[in-house]
């Protein structure tokens, strides 16, 4: 799940924090793609609406780094 699609679904990297109960710092410091626990929790707790994607947590299997798509 890319970071910025869970903002804009959000509006705001605050308004990610308080859904989720932590802080505005830690979603700042998420890559472009989100840690896939929060990827999982997002899916569920949005009935779907944010949609978690296997592919961008699969490991590169020429160099042992995860897809980023």
């Amino acid at each position: 799940m890319l970071k910025t699609n869970v903002i804009e679904h959000f509006g705001t990297a605050t308004k990610v924090a308080k859904f989720l109960s932590i802080t505005p710092i830690a979603v700042h410091y998420w890559g472009d793609v989100i840690p896939k626990g929060r990827a999982a929790e997002l899916h569920l707790l949005t009935s779907g609406e944010l949609v978690y994607d296997i592919s961008h947590y699969q490991k590169d299997q020429a160099d042992g780094s995860e897809a980023v798509a």
